[in-house]
């Protein structure tokens, strides 16, 4: 974090100091029998005896120490601007006042210097004039009136007294620095923090000069760094052609810079997580649902809600399901908790017992300030998951699964695992409760658990300090997980006095540091340690506790020391930390996450160094106000980073394509469906395409209604075909995107490639139309059209009021290509319905039926009729 000049720092606790006053009158200005004072000098702006017009149009929050000030010197009036004036007066801001219009004339006349000019969006001017019996101030408005109170500050400071005279003219005037203000507001609370730390009892001091020795670790540059892993647009793309993954257009951070600047990987929900919570702990924002740009909130949420599987949980697009527990649970776990804090509800019922809204995500913004309400950005209902963990069915899967775990010589990956697992056990625990079991599964683990520990040393660690093998930090690191456990489960963990002291002593090992975790797991057992002594309400424990804070009081500059500088060793140019002294781990809870090799950072090992591994340390010394790492200058350079255009850091993959020329003339959107690099299998995967009947990708085509991606042209498209099936299947297009409201649209380009074999009754072969669920065509009264053969060749029927056809004034000619267009406007009867063809209206009508509401289009061919169509840009949507 940059230092500024101790004048603005002064200037800053000056006006903070006077900012909560409230404004005096009436006494401070009477002498002591009650009468007004007389002792008025003659050509003074004021003095003691006379009266002074106060008249402020800027924020009384900053003007208000301004006029307490005054008032404390001279008979002071509040004036107005549609009032008569006082002969003298103070006035602030833009006013009618002629000492205002003059003052801020001159204003304007203040000029930059070169190196100003060279960041105009960082400086605020303001400027001090008096025609000799009135003053004024002018200033640049700002976000938060920076040029007014650095002004307030000056006047106050210089023009403050008991008789105050002045020739004409400009008195001061000043360029400010909007960053560097902000700075000194901000180191000024820094201090304040310190000091209070300073004056605790026992070494505050000590504590206070080593923590802040901690401090210059953090860089800017750990700022910037990890605001640059942000990627607004992500695009889950196969080579350099976009194929519509479901998070495309979504957004979320990066794990290391190799990730973001290679192809084959993704933002992951883990990273975003840690980065968000990063800007809470280093103490940048209060709340980043509060204050993050709304497009980078609606990206993250839309990114998480379109992970999500029907079995409740959140699985990368690129790592899939084939992935450990630890990872699955830890996604999971990171997933409902950036829902919960963006205020937004999961599609599914998770495994840890979180209600979905039965509601598929939709590509669009999902809230106006997604803070403020429980937002699903719902789209078609789906049904939730209700499959039972097999590890989870009953006592003795469960017990089968511990054994399979292996605590007593992989301490450190089952306790990981049981505690990134632990909310669904919990979830499944009290399923079975309600069921009426007789056994416990929390109590099942915890037995375990103590069974398994070696009771010499209170670790799960049975490796004898004589062995060359053994290490002290591994024995911590699995307290460190496994004690996890007994916090949540808010019990008692046996021999937790020997497992701190272990932790305590692991803090100034020599032993040399494998990973980032061997110091950070320290401090986090000595943390989980002190919270489960604290719930048991057991006395010898309780003293035990306090016994040990003051022993780390009395310790803390030594430890504080020593955790610096194995830290250090992680440490990377660039400002970020890698997980091994040299590297970064390229696999996360074993899924691909960087690549191999690279001497970088990464940000699970940024966090664990920097936030942390300092609030921990906070947290074992019992230090609840922790001095933030990082302040709101930071946090603004974070954003600008993040949300910048730069045309460097865009991703290199082509964006998806519509070839006018070869397909229909149409409005197309951004979420249309775009079949390129994807098969109708996949389709229907990402919730983008659903059937009744219709074969997807089958190996021929024959005796079957069936869906393909074909190459038409030299361009992707989706075959859809009737083909001797018995069956009277189709498909239905679910929202493409959703924007709320009772009305729809309905857009596609088509192709019909053949007729009818054996032509139907109606001559209708290819129907397309409005539905409320998967089997019912409610909106066959009035909101359908349909494809049919005449004499000539084809046509488009439209339905009208009273239910008799009308065709299209021209002929549909097998081969080419159309886009058509149906809007809804209302789903009430009697509701206006307009088709349109290659971007012309062509019919309008009303609807004869009425329905609450609609989850997409179905599309079917006769089932008299073998035919096929095919079709692209296909795009469905309700509107408000």
């Amino acid at each position: 974090m940059k230092r500024v000049i101790s004048l603005i720092l002064v200037l800053v606790l000056t006006v903070s100091s006077m900012a909560s006053c409230s404004i005096i009158f009436g006494d401070a200005t009477q002498n002591e029998g009650g009468k007004e004072p007389t002792d008025i000098v003659e050509g003074a702006i004021y003095s003691k005896g006379s009266t002074l017009g106060f008249l402020s149009v800027g924020n009384l929050d900053y003007t208000s120490s301004l006029s307490n000030a005054l008032a404390l010197k001279t008979h002071l009036k509040i004036a107005s601007e549609s009032g008569a004036p006082y002969e003298n007066e103070v006035v602030i801001g833009i006013s009618e006042r002629a000492v205002s219009k003059t003052a801020y004339e001159k204003l304007s006349d203040v000029s930059l210097t070169d190196e100003m000019k060279n960041n105009p969006d960082d400086c605020a001017r303001w400027l001090i004039y008096t025609d000799g019996k009135s003053v004024a101030v002018a200033y640049d408005e700002n976000e938060e009136d920076i040029a007014l109170r650095s002004a307030i500050d000056y006047f106050i400071k210089n023009l403050v007294k008991d008789t105050l005279i002045l020739d004409p003219g400009v008195v001061s005037s000043d360029v400010v620095s909007i960053t560097a203000f902000k700075e000194a507001e901000d180191e000024a609370q820094l201090n304040v923090k310190w000091q209070i730390i300073s004056t605790l009892t026992g070494n505050g001091e000590k504590i206070a000069a080593a923590l802040k020795d901690l401090y210059t670790l953090y860089g800017d540059d750990t700022v910037d760094w990890l605001a640059g892993l942000y990627e607004p647009s992500i695009c889950q793309c196969s080579g350099d052609v976009c194929i519509g993954g479901k998070t495309c257009g979504t957004s979320g951070f990066y794990y290391s810079n190799s990730a973001r600047d290679n192809e084959g990987y993704l933002p992951d929900v883990e990273s975003t997580n840690q980065t968000l919570s990063f800007l809470e702990k280093a103490g940048m924002t209060n709340n980043y649902a509060k204050t993050l740009p709304k497009e980078m909130l609606d990206g993250i949420g839309r990114y998480v809600l379109a992970i999500q599987d029907p079995d409740g949980y959140f699985y990368h697009p690129l790592w899939g399901k084939n992935v450990f527990l630890g990872r699955k649970s830890r996604d999971l776990m990171w997933s409902e908790n950036i829902l919960k804090n963006l205020g937004l509800t999961p599609i599914y019922d998770t495994p840890n017992g979180t209600k979905g809204s039965g509601a598929v995500a939709s590509s669009v913004a999902l809230t106006s300030r997604l803070s403020t309400a429980y937002a699903t950005g719902a789209s078609s209902v789906v049904s939730a998951a209700s499959t039972t963990d097999p590890n989870l069915v009953d006592d003795v899967s469960f017990k089968n699964y511990l054994n399979r775990l292996d605590v007593k010589n992989n301490s450190y990956s089952a306790g990981n695992t049981l505690a990134a697992y632990f909310n669904t056990i919990r979830s499944r625990n009290n399923e079975l409760k309600r069921q009426g079991v007789d056994y416990d599964l929390i109590d099942i683990m915890i037995e375990h658990l103590n069974d398994a520990q070696n009771k010499d040393t209170g670790t799960w660690y049975y490796v004898s300090k004589d062995d060359p093998n053994y290490s002290g930090y591994y024995a911590v690191n699995g307290v460190m997980k496994i004690s996890c456990v007994y916090e949540a489960a808010k019990v008692a963990m046996p021999n937790a006095d020997k497992a701190m002291r272990a932790a305590v002593d692991a803090i100034t090992s020599d032993e040399e540091l494998g990973a980032c975790v061997d110091i950070y797991n320290t401090w986090f057992s000595i943390s989980n340690i002190f919270s489960i002594l604290s719930t048991t309400g057991n006395i010898q424990d309780i003293r035990f506790s306090d016994e040990m804070r003051e022993e780390l009081h009395n310790r803390a500059p030594e430890l504080i020391k020593a955790t610096k500088e194995k830290l250090a060793i992680f440490k990377k140019p660039d400002g970020s930390f890698s997980y091994t002294p040299k590297y970064s781990a390229d696999k996360s809870q074993g899924s691909p996450a960087a690549v191999p090799n690279t001497e970088e950072g990464d940000v699970n090992a940024t966090v664990i160094c920097v936030t942390g591994t300092t609030s921990l340390i906070y947290s074992c010394l019992g230090i609840a106000d922790m001095v933030p790492i990082y302040t709101r200058t930071d946090y603004e350079r974070f954003i600008k980073i993040a949300m910048s255009d730069d045309e460097d850091s865009d991703s290199d993959v082509t964006p998806p394509q519509t070839d006018d020329e070869a397909r229909g003339s149409g409005n197309y959107k951004d979420s249309a469906i775009k079949y390129d690099g994807t098969t109708a299998t996949q389709l229907a995967a990402d919730g983008k395409i659903g059937t009744s009947g219709i074969t997807f990708d089958p190996e021929s085509t024959v005796g079957y209604s069936y869906a393909q991606v074909v190459d038409v042209n030299g361009d992707k498209a989706l075959e859809l075909g009737r083909n001797g099936a018995s069956t009277d299947p189709y498909l239905y297009v679910p929202y493409t995107e959703q924007r709320g409201g009772s009305s729809y649209v309905f857009e596609t380009d088509f192709s019909l490639v053949s007729g009818s074999e054996s032509r139907p009754n109606d001559n209708q072969i290819f129907s397309i139309y409005l539905s409320q669920n998967s089997s019912d065509s409610i909106f066959w009264g009035g909101a359908h059209f349909h494809i049919i053969a005449t004499d000539d060749g084809y046509s488009l029927l439209i339905p009208t009021a009273n239910q008799e056809g009308s065709s299209y004034e021209g002929a549909i000619t097998a081969g080419e290509w159309y886009n058509f267009r149906m809007e809804i406007e209302g789903l009430e009867t009697g509701s206006l319905v307009k088709y349109y063809v290659n971007g012309t209206l062509i019919h309008t009508s009303v609807t004869t039926r009425g329905a609450s509401a609609a989850s997409h289009m179905l599309l079917r061919f006769n089932a008299k009729t073998t035919g096929q169509i095919y079709l692209d840009n296909t795009y469905f949507a309700a509107k408000g």
